[in-house]
């Protein structure tokens, strides 16, 4: 994932960029050297006119700390006409110091005018799983807090497409692991307890991320 935000706005094109399929805010802030004062992020149920208003005096103002400012919208298919044309002018010329990113799973559903003025950028499910896979690698998780380590578990739930198959796939990953690891003469026989009675806890109605959460502990 991290190569993907570094292909994409190494680039010196000021236009606007429309994601197809997914991108991580979290990530390209921290590509772009982005603080929390220098971020706008909307999302589905906050894409009308009056959203988009607030929004466009925010980007007509200078940054406050960064040299840039960045504007992400999710879910933006879903905005509204009204908002859509509000957005416009903004769309065509924004300021210099302005980064504006939209996200969408469903690209017919953008106004043509809206695509027109964006740059696009098909980012696949598939890398998002191999990121999301990558950032839960127990050898990774260990080595984190724990707070980042349910950070991860959001990310990996939050996958619009992450069904509870592929969580279990992750479990059974995590099953080999320690497996290796104690064919190597490491005590992991606990854990490997741990992930079992979480694999069998999943086709019940206890919370998935509760589940997971207690597990990612134990790393």
């Amino acid at each position: 994932m991290e190569k993907t935000i570094e292909t994409i706005f190494s680039s010196s094109v000021q236009s606007p960029i429309l994601i197809i399929g997914y991108l991580d805010y979290d990530l390209v802030c921290s590509f772009l050297k982005i603080g929390r004062n220098d971020f706008f992020y909307l999302k589905s149920g906050e894409l009308k006119i009056e959203k988009i208003r607030e929004l466009i005096h925010w980007i007509q103002l200078k940054p406050a700390v960064d040299a840039t400012k960045l504007v992400y919208i999710d879910d933006s298919d879903e905005l509204t006409i009204e908002a859509s044309n509000a957005l416009l002018k903004t769309l065509e010329e924004p300021p210099n110091y302005i980064k504006i990113v939209l996200v969408t799973k469903n690209e017919k559903k953008i106004l043509p005018t809206i695509i027109s003025r964006c740059q696009k950028y098909r980012v696949p499910v598939s890398d998002v799983l191999l990121s999301t896979a990558e950032n839960l690698s127990p050898a990774k998780l260990s080595q984190i807090s724990y707070v980042e380590r349910f950070k991860e578990i959001n990310l990996l739930l939050e996958q619009e497409d992450f069904t509870q198959d592929k969580i279990d796939q992750v479990l059974v990953s995590w099953q080999a692991h320690f497996r290796e690891k104690m064919l190597q003469g490491e005590n992991t026989i606990g854990i490997l307890e741990k992930i079992t009675v979480t694999r069998d806890l999943l086709l019940t109605n206890i919370s998935v991320k509760l589940l997971l959460e207690n597990l990612v502990i134990n790393f």
